[in-house]
């Protein structure tokens, strides 16, 4: 009995060396947090690194997002299932995209880097901003998605529609509103795209050029929420308010109510009745234009509905 004893306490005398010393542990623990304790102000992974991915095109169909992933790793498509894109960063294949030891090298920072093999090329660099937030996810030990998140109800795009001319410019802005009441600036973890780039591009940043006459809406995603801005570029040559004020039937009060019709803009003519006393179907579809600004004819013809 004395025996045992004395090796017993002979045994925790003895110092554990480097080499035997517990790794940091690569899974998630039970509080969601990867290899040490989260930090309170560190990046949120619903709000800040799932829409990082979003941004990036990370988890579009056409890389990471497909059923199958690519080249071994998956996402969910635009981050709609955020519980199991943490999973797959974190713990799938033993947790080998994060290095906890050394946030730095870990795969999911090198890869988008391009010090490591990446078919999708380098996405950022070292100065951005998408790399900081990536890196102080990490550094506070990666926490994953947390029940007190603030839950993203509304995405507002600013200022909302507007009538530019062509080389004009706008920096739009996309404000998140949340369920706590909280509103937030979220335009760099926007994704930004335009109806018709040949009519108003836009940038990832937000900033939208107007290019030629026409009509079109751009779009911006974050999270699940999509918010539209129609931006319309008409023609300097006015419209006769004349030409607005007979209404021969119901597609002419839509178009006249839209954005395209008024004393100042272009295009937007009455349609004509056929010498049948009928609305030339033909001739109503051209007077909707997809783009303002398109031309239209001076006359309704005169054949009937076709």
């Amino acid at each position: 009995m004395a025996r045992s004893c004395a090796v017993a306490l002979l045994a925790m005398a003895i110092p554990v060396s480097a080499a035997d010393a517990p790794r940091p542990s690569l899974q998630p623990a039970a509080t969601g947090v990867v290899g040490a304790v989260a930090d309170e102000q560190a990046p949120s992974f619903l709000n800040d690194v799932v829409p990082i991915l979003t941004r990036q095109g990370c988890n579009q169909g056409s890389c990471h997002g497909k059923g199958a992933g690519q080249n071994g790793f998956r996402l969910s498509l635009r981050g709609y299932a955020p519980d199991m894109d943490y999973r797959w960063i974190t713990r799938e294949f033993n947790g080998r995209r994060i290095e906890a030891a050394s946030p730095k090298m870990s795969l999911f920072l090198r890869n988008p880097l391009g010090d490591a093999p990446h078919e999708g090329g380098k996405v950022f660099d070292r100065e951005s901003r998408e790399y900081r937030v990536l890196l102080d996810w990490l550094r506070a030990g990666a926490p994953g998605p947390k029940a007190d998140d603030a839950k993203l109800v509304k995405l507002e795009l600013l200022p909302g529609p507007r009538t530019v001319k062509v080389g004009d410019h706008q920096q739009l802005q996309a404000m998140a509103e949340f369920a706590d009441g909280s509103r937030r600036d979220v335009t760099w973890l926007t994704r930004f795209e335009s109806n018709d780039a040949g009519v108003v591009a836009v940038t990832p940043g937000g900033l939208a050029t107007a290019r030629r006459n026409g009509e079109t809406a751009v779009r911006a995603s974050f999270q699940t929420e999509v918010a539209v801005a129609v931006m319309t570029v008409p023609f300097d040559t006015p419209v006769n308010p004349a030409r607005l004020s007979a209404k021969n039937n119901v597609i002419d009060e839509h178009v006249f109510a839209s954005p395209c019709c008024g004393s100042s803009r272009p295009t937007c003519v009455p349609t004509g009745s056929s010498s049948a006393g009928h609305t030339s179907t033909r001739w109503a579809r051209s007077q909707l234009p997809t783009r303002c600004g398109r031309s239209s004819p001076t006359s309704p013809p005169t054949s009937g509905p076709s």
